[in-house]
């Protein structure tokens, strides 16, 4: 989901003062999400995995994972993955984090893309 990428990349690129992204940083975050997707999009034999169906599903999206790239693996080695790096949070984490502005940008901007990915964000209204 793009605010919670945008928002851990914001926070993993330094220590921000501010806890919004600035409109001009968050413009840029946006055609990079952007230019990203519409790259992996036109390749062939590509897997999306989304970090919410990890979440939801560790074990299968694994599997899917494992499977695409021909990795042997057993479902003990797989399990204990899990168990020992489970994945952790929730979408819109960092939703707090955005202005109503900020969610009307981003959806302006990568709608269609959002929509591939059944991404949505909440209504303010």
């Amino acid at each position: 989901n793009p605010i919670d990428s945008f928002y851990s990349f914001y926070l993993y690129k330094g220590n921000p003062q501010e806890t919004r992204i600035p409109t001009q940083l968050l413009k840029r975050y946006i055609k990079k999400w952007k230019s990203f997707q519409e790259y992996w999009n036109r390749q062939k034999n590509v897997v999306t995995v989304r970090y919410e169906d990890l979440l939801d599903r560790p074990f299968e999206i694994l599997t899917k994972v494992m499977d695409a790239t021909g990795y042997e693996y057993t479902e003990e080695q797989l399990m204990r993955a899990i168990d020992r790096y489970p994945p952790q949070g929730h979408e819109f984490k960092h939703l707090k984090n955005f202005s109503e502005e900020d969610c009307l940008l981003i959806n302006n901007k990568l709608g269609n893309l959002m929509k591939q990915f059944h991404y949505s964000l909440p209504n303010y209204r």
